[in-house]
């Protein structure tokens, strides 16, 4: 299994520390931030307050099409919610990345 980390440019410390857990529980091939999407089998997305509201800043573009990739796909997709963030809404959402709100 391959686990890829999404996250936006201020969550950089977020996703590593989860990067970090998961490396040194699995090892260093185990996880990554970038590469192909069709490489790995989970998503975990990193959501920090204000997230949902950040969407339409232009780091978004590439986190919001990996997210929708991973939704159409059989890569499996979960939420991590850092810092005291809540889910969004799903009228928050994009509605190519709305689904995320049923992953677990």
């Amino acid at each position: 299994m391959a686990v890829v980390i999404s996250y936006r440019p201020d969550a950089i410390e977020a996703a590593s520390r989860i990067a970090d857990v998961i490396m040194a529980r699995f090892g260093d091939d185990f996880v990554t931030t970038s590469g192909p999407l069709h490489d790995h089998d989970l998503l975990l997305v990193v959501i920090e307050s204000g997230w949902a509201a950040a969407l339409d800043e232009p780091w978004a573009v590439a986190v919001r099409t990996k997210i929708a990739s991973a939704l159409r796909t059989s890569i499996r997709v979960i939420p991590v919610l850092v810092s005291g963030a809540a889910m969004p809404d799903m009228d928050q959402l994009p509605e190519d990345i709305r689904p995320i709100v049923f992953c677990k």
